[in-house]
């Protein structure tokens, strides 16, 4: 029998074409044999995806959470107010801060909602800026601050932002991170007053009872004085070098104090220090 140029099978005498690799021989098929017939290649019928099912129940659920659990505030008007204008110069920064200048009475460091009380500005050894502004609250209300950072020729710089809850008669404090050297120039601050807080917890739902130092850990004894401590309730905390506010930290009671589950329990919250050269802390719970 003959043998197949293309593959180098043997074939049938007569074939057209080969069995095994459909080349063709260059034969005429005798009378009687049918040649084999060519392979179909049947492409597979397209396969519809059923539509996913509408998570419409989950969804419900959490918009009917969401109105429980936001309190109004005391803002008073029931709409949003914003203050804008210029931050004031801080002692020390060596930056070009100017006054502020707006128009208004009410000001970033002094409003109805809040007063500024200390503050301070730190660069970390690789450069970036952190300023810190404590203030004492005067009404529950959520508040939005965002610092924006210019040069002297008015080109943006950086800009940070950060959102507090405060509770009145009570300190807290905004942390703008800057990942750069902002000290040359000039802050320009917005800040935004919610008339409507989300409370993941009571106001005031833990107390600080007493702290412990052990090289680079800080332990903090804590307990719950209050019902409900949510799931994004934080302990802040300032470390102050005298009176000057020298860094800050903070965590979540929801994954530090895994003990507090009752009013009257107690738990410690572990924090590292990272040989911060502090002389004593300020406790502060936000909702």
């Amino acid at each position: 029998m003959p043998f197949c140029q293309n593959c180098g099978k043997e074939y049938p005498e007569g074939m057209p074409m080969c069995g095994y690799c459909g080349m063709p021989t260059g034969e005429q098929s005798p009378e009687g044999i049918t040649p084999y017939a060519q392979t179909q290649v049947v492409q597979p019928t397209p396969q519809t995806k059923a539509p996913k099912k509408k998570r419409t129940g989950l969804i419900l659920f959490i918009l009917i959470l969401a109105v429980i659990l936001i309190e109004p505030s005391n803002a008073g008007s029931g709409k949003d107010k914003t203050i804008s204008g210029q931050k004031a110069s801080q002692a020390g920064t060596g930056s070009s801060l100017s006054s502020n200048s707006l128009s208004s009475d009410e000001t970033y460091e002094n409003n109805q909602y809040y007063d500024l009380v200390n503050s301070a500005t730190i660069k970390n050894i690789i450069g970036d800026t952190i300023v810190i502004d404590k203030i004492t609250a005067k009404k529950n209300t959520t508040v939005e601050a965002t610092i924006i950072a210019y040069a002297s020729d008015g080109s943006v710089v950086n800009k940070s932002s950060d959102e507090i809850t405060i509770t009145a008669g009570e300190d807290n404090y905004f942390y703008f991170y800057f990942d750069s050297d902002v000290s040359d120039c000039t802050m320009k601050v917005s800040v935004q007053f919610k008339s409507n807080a989300f409370l993941s917890g009571d106001r005031n739902a833990v107390e600080m009872e007493r702290y412990d130092r052990v090289d680079d850990k800080l332990y903090i004894s804590v307990k719950q004085v209050k019902e409900n401590i949510g799931s994004f309730s934080e302990f802040k905390i300032l470390f102050y070098k005298g009176d000057k506010i020298i860094d800050a930290d903070y965590g979540f009671f929801s994954s530090s104090a895994t003990g507090l589950t009752e009013i009257g329990s107690t738990d410690v919250i572990e924090m590292w220090t990272d040989e911060t050269d502090y002389d004593r802390i300020e406790f502060i719970y936000e909702p």
